[in-house]
């Protein structure tokens, strides 16, 4: 942020975990509130989901680490898998 130590990460996560804007200005004093409604607003950028469309006739391998319920997760949107 702006040539910072801070980063968008750090900032993102004092406010998933409660933190305040005053708490963290009050840890961060060269902060300013604008920049940390910045960061969120670009992590939520960073982080939008596009929906890509799957080819109607996919299969799916679940790998041997992986529960065996993926298949029947899979079923249940219209794929076809094995484990």
């Amino acid at each position: 942020m702006r040539g910072m130590r801070v980063t968008v990460g750090t900032i993102v996560g004092l406010v998933a975990s409660g933190h305040t804007f005053a708490e963290i200005l009050a840890a961060y004093p060269y902060l300013e509130g604008k920049e940390i409604r910045q960061a969120l607003a670009y992590a939520a950028w960073r982080v939008e989901e596009i929906e890509v469309p799957l080819p109607g006739r996919m299969k799916f391998l679940v790998d041997m680490n992986l529960s065996p319920l993926w298949v029947s997760f899979f079923a249940c949107r219209g794929f076809e898998s094995v484990h």
